[in-house]
């Protein structure tokens, strides 16, 4: 069909696909029982991420395994990571103004410490202010305001996350 054969030749959407189309391994359940571990302590010392989430009953170190893969995404990457969430939680963030403003440094600090890799954190609005304003992608203002009052009325489940491992992979 011509619609099959317009998805083949679109470069832009593979580029996009090759891009978000990497989620590495699943844990094992060993790996997993580990990472649960860990989680208790973690949370006992309200180190980031997740500990915010301690009183769910249901998925509660979620936060933690997506961190984990995170991490273990690095063993592997020689750039910068970039990650994209809409959880705004303070387990995550460091707030001004009740906002989030910037990745928790602990973040920034355990990613470097054990890979060398530098680690940024973006809400999706400003990561698209980023793409906007340093890739040229053009973006309307709407849509960033959009993406805002979704976020402020938490119609994007908080869980919800992305990462992504250059700037400059975007859209070459």
């Amino acid at each position: 069909s011509n619609q099959q054969t317009y998805k083949e030749n679109d470069k832009k959407l593979k580029d996009i696909e090759n891009i978000f189309s990497n989620y590495g391994e699943s844990f094992s359940k060993e790996e997993l029982e580990e990472i649960l571990k860990d989680g208790e302590i973690r949370f006992e010392n309200k180190t980031p991420p997740g500990y915010k989430d301690n009183k769910k009953s249901e998925n509660k170190y979620g936060d933690l395994i997506v961190w984990k893969q995170i991490l273990e995404f690095s063993k592997t990457c020689d750039k910068p990571i970039c990650f994209i969430t809409n959880d705004d939680k303070e387990d995550w963030w460091i707030q001004e103004y009740e906002k989030p403003s910037n990745g928790r440094f602990e973040l920034k600090k355990e990613i470097y410490k054990e890979f060398s890799n530098n680690f940024e954190m973006y809400t999706l609005k400003k990561f698209m202010e980023k793409s906007k304003e340093n890739l040229g992608i053009q973006i309307k203002e709407e849509n960033l305001e959009n993406v805002e009052k979704i976020r402020e009325n938490r119609n994007i489940k908080k869980s919800e996350t992305q990462f992504i491992t250059s700037k400059s992979e975007v859209i070459n």
